[in-house]
C-alpha cells in the first residue's frame, strides 16, 4: 500500500552521517571533484550546462471519435483508481493499453 512521505526534504538523507568529519573525508578522498563538465554522472554542474532537449509534437493516433470513445471507457478505470495500491495500478495500465489497442484497430465510423 501507498504510504504519502511527511517530510520529503529529508527522506533518503542521514543528516548524522553527512555531518560526520570521518565519513565526509572517506567519501571526498574517494570521490574527487569532477571537473569535466561534459560528464553526465555529475550532479553540480550549473544550469548554463544543460542540454536543451526539443521534442517535437506528437500526434494523436486516434480520430476524434476515437479518442471520444476511449476517454469515455478509460474515465471509470481512472475514476476508481484513486486509493489503490501499485500491483492494482499497474494492472490498470494494462487495462487502459487493452482499450487503446482494441480502440486503435476499431474504424473511427463505428465509435
Amino acid at each position: 500500500e501507498d504510504q504519502g512521505v511527511e517530510d520529503i526534504a529529508s527522506y533518503g538523507i542521514d543528516w548524522n552521517d553527512l555531518d560526520d568529519r570521518r565519513i565526509r573525508a572517506h567519501h571526498d578522498t574517494r570521490n574527487p571533484e569532477d571537473s569535466d563538465s561534459t560528464n553526465p554522472f555529475v550532479s553540480n554542474h550549473p544550469e548554463s550546462d544543460l542540454s536543451h532537449v526539443e521534442v517535437p509534437e506528437s500526434r494523436c493516433p486516434f480520430a476524434d471519435a476515437q479518442l471520444q470513445s476511449f476517454l469515455s471507457d478509460v474515465q471509470p478505470l481512472l475514476d476508481s483508481s484513486l486509493h489503490i495500491d501499485m500491483h492494482l495500478r499497474c494492472l490498470l495500465w494494462i487495462q487502459a493499453l487493452a482499450l487503446a489497442s482494441f480502440t486503435s484497430r476499431t474504424e473511427p465510423s463505428d465509435t
